[in-house]
Parts: structure tokens; C-alpha cells; sequence
């Protein structure tokens, strides 16, 4: 139950369209086009050539990786037969990252392709834990096929997915580009990474991703905890078309203990900078947590406010005290007020932010 009584239906898919008709006659699905997507950016990064054979990579430094991935920025070049893909050279990248891991902000430094297990607990591959449309997204993705990865850096002590957390829970399935022939896109607007948090499957979801038929015709989402590592977040310049970042928190006191996230608040800056490079939407979601308005939310919109004309907001009352919550938590251990949620919104139009 919701505040005043109002009956909540969390990630709501087409099933229930008959239960949500039936208690809100008025409810509609809502869509709205997303702003320059014409093509899955992804194909034509597949599309485009390295400049070097497929069979050199792996004797090529990763600062001349970098290069070549870098340059493709500069212009579209045909793939000639046995030259390997700019999505390829990503793909070796992201690999190579795995044996030093900072794919997150934590950095652990491990290796994940030898066994080690960082704050992730994720091997080389992917998990899906969930995939499902998902119907009560941002208008611009919405409907989104959402692929739900299991994993995470962070521990949030509120998570409503703590089931992802475990890398190899029950009803895992690994993401490979198998997958491809299993899934039903067909009422999808957008095809959405979600967690979890799909950074850390990096290299998976670019082979995954790498597979994806001819006639692929969604746009590619990312949705972020916002503690990724802004190298990871540039691999994905040319394969997403919108990314839908969280930020948690302004204050990097609440991010580490209630996250276990050091330098959260510049980091998540940098991140969604970086994504406001790369000319995509960038759809910012804000989580109102009880009683952190002035530490948190207030000061994130002073954060963001330079790159107020490049995010769109999406201003979100939906905290409920979960997972780790206790009764010592104060204020999270309530829903937000109304009138907390109103006071964010306002500051936010006041500042010139556009709303999703």
C-alpha cells in the first residue's frame, strides 16, 4: 500500500494491464518519442572498420586499443572482410579490463578472468535474474524490454533487488547472444540494462550485444547505479542510444553508509557527464529519500544544474524502507512525504531542469 491508502503495483508488465484498468479506469500506457533515434547506434558501430585486422587485436597495446576506439568518433568507415569492428575493439577492451577490474568505482583491481571475486562477486560472464516488458518506465523507453543482470557494487541498504546481489542465485541464465532467438521484443519500445547493475557485465552485453540481428530496430538503454567508472561508461559511446542513470545521493557521507560508495557524488557527476558527451538522452532519475533533502537530493540539483539544458529529471517518491532498514534508520524507515517530493520537484523547476 501506498500513502493515503493508494494501492502500489511495482514493475508493472502487460499481464496486469487488466488489474491496473480495473482499479484506475483512466490509466494509458505512456510513450513519447525519444529524441534523435533514428538506428541502433550499435549497428552502425558494428558496421564501422577498426582500421586493423580482426586477427591483431590481441597482439595490439591497450592504449592503441583505445586509440582506434577513439577515432571512430571521426567518421564512418566501411567494414572491409577480415578487419576487425569498432564494437569488436570495445569488446576486447572491456575483456581486458576484467583482468585488472575497474568497471566500477570501487576498482578492485582483481581478476575477475582468473576466479577472483571483487564487490561484484561476478566471473567473466553475465546472469540474468529477469527479463520482462516492463510498462511504467520513462515515456521516451516505455514500453521497455528490461534484461535485469545480477550483480552489484553497491550495497544499498534500502535495495528492492537484493535478489541480484547474488551472482548465482536460482533461475540464472547466462547472457550470451543465444538469447537473442528467446526473446519476444515485439511490444518493446526499447530494449533496457538494467541490475543489479549492468556495468559491471560489461564485456557479456557487448558480446551479447554484438549478435544482435540485422533487423534489430530498438534503441539501447542503460540504467545505472551512477557509480560506474567514466572509461567503462565511454566503451558504451556508439552502442547506447539513452542512458537512465540514478543519482543517489549529494552527500558522499549518506553514499557510504548507506551504499558502501566512496566519492560517490563526484563520481556519478563525472559519469553523466560523460554520457551528456556522447549526444544521447540522458534521463536522470532522483530517488527522494525520507529526510535527505537538504544533504542529498537539494545539493544533487546543484550539481546537475550546468547540465541542466542536456538531462531530462525524473523526480521519484517511490522509496520504501527495505532490505537492511531497521528501526535505527530514522527517517528511511517511513515513505517519503508528499510534501518532501513537491519540495524537490519545485527546486527542480525553479533551477530550469526539464522533467522526463
Amino acid at each position: 500500500m501506498g500513502s493515503a491508502g493508494e494501492v502500489e503495483i511495482i514493475d508493472p508488465d502487460p499481464e496486469m494491464l487488466p488489474l491496473i484498468e480495473a482499479l484506475s479506469p483512466g490509466f494509458r500506457i505512456a510513450s513519447g518519442p525519444l529524441p534523435g533515434f533514428v538506428r541502433p547506434r550499435l549497428l552502425i558501430t558494428r558496421e564501422r572498420g577498426a582500421g586493423v585486422g580482426a586477427g591483431e587485436l590481441a597482439e595490439l597495446t591497450t592504449a592503441r586499443l583505445w586509440e582506434l576506439q577513439a577515432r571512430a568518433a571521426d567518421g564512418v568507415t566501411p567494414l572491409a572482410p577480415g578487419e576487425a569492428s569498432v564494437l569488436v575493439v570495445k569488446l576486447t577492451l572491456a575483456r581486458r579490463s576484467l583482468s585488472r577490474c575497474t568497471l566500477c568505482a570501487h576498482r578492485c583491481g582483481i581478476d575477475r578472468l582468473r576466479g577472483e571475486l571483487g564487490r561484484c562477486g561476478l566471473g567473466p560472464g553475465a546472469s540474468i535474474y529477469e527479463a520482462y516488458v516492463h510498462i511504467a518506465e520513462e515515456p521516451p523507453i516505455n514500453p521497455a524490454f528490461n534484461i535485469a543482470l545480477r550483480g552489484c557494487g553497491l550495497r544499498c541498504r534500502s535495495c528492492q533487488q537484493f535478489r541480484a546481489l547474488k551472482p548465482n542465485g536460482p533461475e540464472s541464465h547466462a547472457l550470451t547472444p543465444a538469447v537473442w532467438q528467446r526473446l519476444d521484443l515485439s511490444s518493446a519500445r526499447s530494449l533496457v540494462f538494467i541490475g543489479g547493475n549492468p556495468t559491471e557485465s560489461l564485456p557479456a552485453i557487448l558480446d551479447f550485444l554484438r549478435g544482435a540481428p540485422d533487423d534489430f530496430a530498438l534503441p539501447v538503454g542503460w540504467n545505472t547505479h551512477g557509480y560506474d567508472t567514466v572509461e567503462a561508461i565511454r566503451l558504451l559511446d556508439g552502442v547506447v542510444d539513452v542512458y537512465v542513470p540514478d543519482f543517489k545521493y549529494g552527500s558522499d557521507a549518506c553514499a557510504e553508509r548507506l551504499s558502501g560508495a566512496p566519492g560517490y557524488v563526484v563520481n556519478a557527476e563525472s559519469i553523466v557527464r560523460e554520457m551528456c558527451r556522447q549526444g544521447v538522452p540522458v534521463l536522470v532519475r532522483i530517488l527522494v529519500l525520507p529526510g535527505h533533502n537538504s544533504c542529498c537530493h537539494l545539493r544533487t540539483l546543484e550539481r546537475l544544474e550546468p547540465l541542466r539544458q542536456q538531462v531530462h529529471l525524473n523526480i521519484l517518491g517511490q522509496y520504501a524502507p527495505d532490505f537492511l532498514i531497521g528501526p535505527g534508520d530514522g527517517p528511511l524507515t517511513r515513505r517519503p512525504l508528499r510534501d518532501e517530493v513537491t519540495a524537490v520537484r519545485d527546486a527542480a523547476q525553479a533551477a530550469g531542469f526539464v522533467f522526463v
